[in-house]
């Protein structure tokens, strides 16, 4: 891994960083929502 030391970069990593857990909230989200409706449809289909 190389380490840069220019403002910018440190300040994109550090956008980065935080666009990546806002992503991972979102997965998490849209998993835990997903995996539900896929429940109710597993359901339905038993029923």
């Amino acid at each position: 891994m190389f380490f840069r030391n220019d403002e910018e970069y440190t300040n994109v990593s550090g956008v980065i960083d935080v666009i990546l857990l806002i992503l991972k909230t979102i997965a998490t989200i849209f998993g835990l929502l997903s995996a539900l409706s896929l429940f109710v449809l597993f359901l339905l289909c038993i029923l």
